[in-house]
């Protein structure tokens, strides 16, 4: 086996090629560096002195002590590396430090990149890699064609609307709001993944100022994308000076605030220059989306928290005053000045063992990937606050979507027992559908959540049915009674009256009592049109559909004949048989098929039903 010394790495720099992989991107732009302020790296020599600046401690920006190792180049088609260590007491007692993302490396006093890059989690000695500025600077930039003097114009890269998860998503099948869920909660993986145990510097998540179930939720669904969770003790900052003379500089905190108001979850990296009104940041990317918009925010460091797995800083917002809007491999750029769009969050919390009711205002993150995700915390941090919610417990909530030239879209339902899975759930759902459609973009302008908590279980099922008269004539009246048992609780008894079509023909016919669960199943099976979304109104539609479907309701079912055609979306119930043969021919383009008429009603209830019963009526000449 062959031992390398740290000194002796630089003249194996084969070594890291194994040890460093970033996303590939644009060709370094013919714009010449300027070499009174940075160093090229064709300037870099190992062995040379080098030291970086980050923040330790408040908003210090403090030097560190650095020696180059090594330049590897063209790891990847043109993509180039400098590998550094340091002797400093404080980096060689840390390690590589999540949050130290963007710390400017300088040598002979000009710039030459930024702290990027580990090469394995429990290296004794401090190594890191370092993203060439020439690389850094180019971030978001394309190279066009050279004007009358020979100098390449730089425009924006054109954005990537879409986050990964959207293509997970398959919108030409009916909308299944849990599905959805599922699919925009899901982790994504980091686009600075590396292999052989290398890795980029994580970004630092601060979950510090949610309670421990809302961050458990938060650090599941962000634990591959190149975040690491830091929990500990964290507060807002009161320092209205600090914050207004803390400026965007290098070496300086930088923090993308995913929450801000009276609920916090922030993303916090280090800048690595700034330059006019452009900050150049973190040296590798955050979400690698291209074109983005996100909150830029000035930040302090409460402390490091030095760890044998993964030290990281913890950190809070101080100021925004900017606005993230490029994000590729290389580094992220913000403007500063720049107000990103953001999304109004209110939280209304009525707890049975709270003395008052709890209201939340907060500003989420607008962004395809995050969006769902930062609601979900926020909202799970707002129901938790007062503690965990015992095993047995009711939520009624009402979930109001703001959207921009739509009619708003509003939930208002109960659940139990569930954690508030199906608040959430809808929820995500409807902000993932709405930020990744391949439709139409749909701004969403607000969202209010209102919700009442009870320590009680309010599932039931149904003990019996009972109907006046399984064998009627058309025209004729029935009774239906069902007899329904809460848990825990008395029977109660519910009746609808069930009027049999005066034309409707001799036959056996199925008459089902059911939750709110078997009436979904039974509408998704029977009438799939109610949930399609081919296109961005049936969309906007389903969605309304599966929000008036009550769990605290006994709904009935009496299916009739099929009659007429369903032709896509579009129901054409009176069509002659003979025309609906006509447009049921496998030949034919658009789908089609038959269309099952049924009537239904539905009565209130304290409870949720989760089955169905079913009884056959004969219907007598």
């Amino acid at each position: 086996m062959v031992v390398y010394s740290v000194h002796s790495l630089y003249k194996n720099p084969g070594i890291f090629l194994l040890a460093a992989l970033f996303f590939a991107t644009p060709a370094i732009s013919a714009v010449p560096l300027d070499k009174s302020r940075y160093i090229g790296l064709d300037e870099v020599r190992p062995g040379a002195n080098a030291w970086c600046l980050t923040v330790y401690e408040g908003t210090k920006i403090e030097k560190f002590g650095l020696e180059v190792i090594s330049v590897v180049r063209n790891y990847e088609p043109g993509r180039n590396a400098i590998i550094v260590t340091s002797t400093d007491p404080r980096f060689v007692h840390t390690g590589p430090v999540a949050g130290c993302s963007g710390s400017p490396v300088y040598i002979d006093g000009r710039l030459a990149g930024a702290l990027a890059f580990m090469l394995a989690p429990f290296n004794k000695d401090p190594l890191y890699g370092v993203t060439p500025i020439e690389e850094m600077l180019k971030a978001g930039e394309k190279q066009n064609t050279p004007d009358e003097h020979g100098h390449a114009s730089l425009t924006a890269m054109p954005p990537d609307r879409k986050g990964s998860n959207m293509s997970a998503w398959n919108f030409a099948r009916p909308i299944d709001l849990t599905a959805a869920a599922d699919v925009f909660t899901r982790p994504t993986p980091a686009p600075q993944a590396m292999p052989n145990g290398a890795s980029a510097l994580p970004m630092v998540l601060s979950t510090s100022q949610l309670p421990a179930g809302a961050a458990e939720r938060l650090n599941a669904a962000c634990s591959q994308m190149g975040f690491v969770a830091a929990s500990g003790i964290s507060g807002s900052n009161t320092d209205a000076n600090l914050a207004k003379n803390t400026n965007f500089e290098p070496g300086g905190v930088a923090v993308v605030p995913l929450i801000d108001g009276d609920l916090k979850a922030t993303a916090i990296g280090t800048i690595t220059d700034v330059v006019g009104d452009k900050v150049y940041a973190f040296g590798h990317a955050f979400l690698g989306m291209g074109a983005t918009d996100m909150p830029l925010a000035t930040g302090k460091v409460d402390t490091v928290v030095a760890s044998l797995m993964r030290s990281f800083k913890l950190g809070e917002v101080l100021e925004v005053k900017g606005a993230l809007t490029t994000d590729t491999a290389t580094a992220v750029v913000g403007t500063i000045g720049k107000k990103a769009k953001t999304i109004p969050l209110t939280i209304k919390i009525n707890r049975y063992n709270d003395t008052e009711i709890r209201t939340y205002h907060c500003r989420i993150v607008t962004n395809e990937i995050l969006s769902p995700i930062m609601v979900m915390a926020a909202v799970s941090a707002a129901v938790q606050m007062r503690g965990s919610l015992p095993p047995e417990h009711s939520i009624s909530y009402k979930v109001a979507f703001g959207l921009d030239s739509f009619a708003p879209l509003v939930f208002e339902n109960v659940s139990s027992s569930d954690d508030a899975s199906s608040m959430l759930k809808e929820s995500i759902a409807v902000i993932g559908l709405c930020l990744n459609n391949p439709y139409k973009d749909v701004a969403i302008t607000s969202i209010d959540i209102e919700a009442v908590i009870q320590p009680k279980n309010i599932i039931a099922h149904i003990w019996s049915l009972t109907l006046s008269d399984t064998t009627v004539k058309a025209g004729q009246t029935v009774s239906v009674s069902a007899v329904i048992e809460p848990y825990l609780a008395p029977k109660r008894t519910y009746t609808m009256n069930l009027r049999i079509p005066a034309d409707l023909k001799p036959g056996d016919y199925e008459l089902t009592i059911t939750g709110a669960m078997g009436y979904e199943q039974f509408l998704r099976k029977t009438a799939p049109e109610k949930f399609r979304a081919d296109n961005l109104p049936n969309m906007l539609a389903a969605m309304h559909n599966i929000s008036q479907i009550r769990r605290d309701r006994l709904y009935l079912v009496f299916v009739l004949p099929a009659s007429g055609v369903a032709i896509e979306n579009a129901v054409l119930s009176d069509l002659p048989p003979s025309k609906a043969v006509v447009l049921q021919d496998d030949k034919r383009l658009l789908s089609a098929r038959p269309w099952q008429n049924w009537i239904e009603q539905s009565v209130a209830t304290d409870s949720i039903v989760g089955d169905s019963k079913t009884i056959r009526i004969k219907v007598e000449e």
